[in-house]
C-alpha cells in the first residue's frame, strides 16, 4: 500500500480485519517514495547594472558607476510527512488469526531530504566611463592637454548562496489496535528515520567590470592622452555560500491498545 498524498496533516489507514494471504511475503505500507525530497530554492536575481557615466571632470573621464551586488539564492525547503495512524482489530490469514513473528509487514515512513538552495544571482556589470575631454591647440602650441579616459565602473559582486533545507522528520506512527494485534505488529519492520538536509547554494559569480572611457586623440601641437582602465574586480567576488541544515529526526512510534477498537467503527 502506497499513501501518495503528503500534503495533508495525518492519514487513517483503518480496517477491522486485515487479512493476509500469505503472512509470510513482505507486505509493505509506505510513503510515495518517487517524492525524494522538498522542493529547491530559485537562483538569486542578478545585480543591477552600473550606469554608464558619460562626460568628464577636471579634464579626466567620468569613471563608470559600480554595478550592484546579485540577489541571494532562496533557501531549499523542508517537507514534513503526515501523521500516520493504523488502526486494525484483527490481523487474519486464512487459517485464522496470525501468531506473533510470522507476519512481515514493513511501515516505510522515511522524512524527505531537505532541498537544495539557489544559488546567489550573478553581480552586476560596471558602466561605462567618460571619455577625456580633447586637448586645445592654438595656432604654436597645445594651450590645454586633453585629459585621460575615466576608470570603468567596478564589477558587482555575486549573491550569497540561499540556505540549504532541513532534513524533513520521519512520520510519526501511531497504532490503535487490541492487545492481540499488538503482539503481531510488534514484530514490524519500521524505517522512519529523517531525511538529509539539502545543499547550500553557492556564491553567485561577479559581474563584468565596465570599459574605461576612451582619452583625447591628438588634437594639432596637443598630444592624444591615454584610455582609461577597466572598472576593477570586487576583492570579495561574492558574499559567501548558504548556510548548510541539519538532517530530520527519526519520527516516534506510539502503540494505543484497547479492549476493542469496534466503537471507532461506530459499533
Amino acid at each position: 500500500m502506497t499513501l501518495t498524498n503528503l500534503d495533508t496533516p495525518w492519514i487513517v489507514v483503518a480496517a477491522q480485519r486485515m487479512k493476509f494471504a500469505n503472512p509470510d511475503a513482505y507486505s509493505i505500507i509506505q510513503r510515495d517514495i518517487s517524492k525524494l525530497s522538498a522542493a529547491n530554492g530559485s537562483p538569486g536575481a542578478p545585480g543591477a547594472t552600473g550606469a554608464d557615466h558619460p562626460g568628464e571632470t577636471n579634464r579626466t573621464g567620468n569613471p563608470g558607476y559600480p554595478g550592484g551586488p546579485g540577489g541571494p539564492g532562496l533557501a531549499g525547503s523542508t517537507k514534513p510527512l503526515p501523521d500516520v495512524y493504523v488502526v486494525v482489530s484483527e490481523l487474519l490469514d486464512p487459517r485464522g488469526p496470525i501468531p506473533p513473528g510470522l507476519l512481515n509487514v514493513v511501515f516505510l515512513f522515511r522524512g524527505l531530504d531537505g532541498g537544495d538552495s539557489g544559488n546567489g544571482g550573478r553581480g552586476g556589470n560596471g558602466g561605462r566611463a567618460g571619455n577625456g575631454k580633447e586637448g586645445a591647440t592654438s595656432l604654436f602650441d597645445c594651450k590645454e592637454g586633453g585629459g585621460p579616459g575615466g576608470v570603468g565602473g567596478a564589477a558587482g559582486a555575486g549573491g550569497r548562496g540561499g540556505d540549504a533545507g532541513k532534513g524533513g522528520d520521519g512520520a510519526d506512527l501511531v497504532f490503535v489496535t487490541t492487545k492481540n494485534s499488538y503482539d503481531v505488529l510488534s514484530f514490524s519492520r519500521i524505517n522512519n528515520v529523517g531525511g538529509r538536509a539539502g545543499l547550500p547554494g553557492r556564491g553567485g559569480d561577479p559581474g563584468t567590470p565596465g570599459p574605461g572611457g576612451s582619452g583625447a586623440g591628438r588634437n594639432g601641437y596637443c598630444r592624444a592622452t591615454p584610455d582609461g582602465p577597466s572598472g576593477a574586480y570586487p576583492k570579495q567576488i561574492n558574499l559567501g555560500p548558504g548556510s548548510p541544515a541539519v538532517e530530520g529526526q527519526k519520527g516516534t512510534v506510539t502503540a494505543v491498545i484497547l479492549s476493542s477498537v469496534d466503537p471507532l467503527f461506530g459499533q
